[in-house]
């Protein structure tokens, strides 16, 4: 290896990891802006922010003291690390939390770190593929929905931040649902289709009030 040439790509690496800061906090700083006028937001990372960085900002706009309801395909320990964070800071004391039940096979420790800091009561696996985090604090309810996991991924992603109780009482009734017909007894195994439709059945609740057309979106 030539020392030059390696010297070389570490400083470029620096300073494209110093732009790529400054460009985070900047759109950060923007999206808390859009929210606090009480806006919907939709843009795309670019590989700039991540899910649990989007969640920290929500959080703290939702007035605080709120219940988290999520869904992922999979997780990462930093990730949950930062979510146990936010709860015992006391900003999210409450956690429910759907991820896929390949989840243990492929991130075997970040579902133990999981399991260790919120309890095995507070998860609930199901065949998901679904992205979501709904949150509902003393100030307003916001639900995010996006392209991304509970993981650091550098690649284009795409996030919708919606308001409304409208939005996050629908998801937060189909979570009760696959909780109430889930246990923890059935947490990592083998679901089938036919255990799926034990969630199919429940219908993810009643959509009848729900505006389906969406507008008013301040993009990023």
């Amino acid at each position: 290896m030539d020392e030059a040439k390696l010297k070389k790509s570490i400083i470029r690496r620096k300073k494209a990891d110093a732009t790529v800061v400054k460009e985070s906090l900047a759109m950060g700083k923007h999206i808390k802006e859009i929210l606090q006028d009480d806006e919907d937001v939709f843009g795309y990372t670019m590989g700039r922010i991540s899910l649990i960085d989007i969640v920290e900002l929500c959080v703290a706009e939702t007035g605080g003291d709120c219940h988290m309801v999520s869904s992922v395909w999979s997780l990462s320990q930093p990730d949950v690390f930062r979510l146990a964070a936010l709860r015992d800071s006391g900003a999210m004391p409450t956690c429910q939390f759907i991820i896929d039940p390949s989840a243990y096979t492929r991130k075997q420790q970040s579902v133990e770190v999981l399991y260790h800091f919120f309890g095995e009561n507070s998860v609930r696996t199901v065949n998901t593929h679904a992205k979501f985090v709904v949150l509902r604090g003393k100030k307003k309810s916001l639900s995010i929905i996006s392209s991304m996991n509970f993981t650091r991924n550098p690649r284009i992603e795409q996030f919708q931040i919606l308001h409304g109780d409208d939005i996050a009482d629908l998801t937060a009734t189909m979570v009760d649902e696959i909780f109430e017909k889930y246990t923890t007894e059935d947490n990592f195994t083998t679901q089938s289709k036919h255990a799926f439709e034990k969630i199919r059945k429940g219908g993810g609740g009643d959509i009848s009030g729900i505006d389906l057309e969406m507008s008013g979106f301040s993009s990023l």
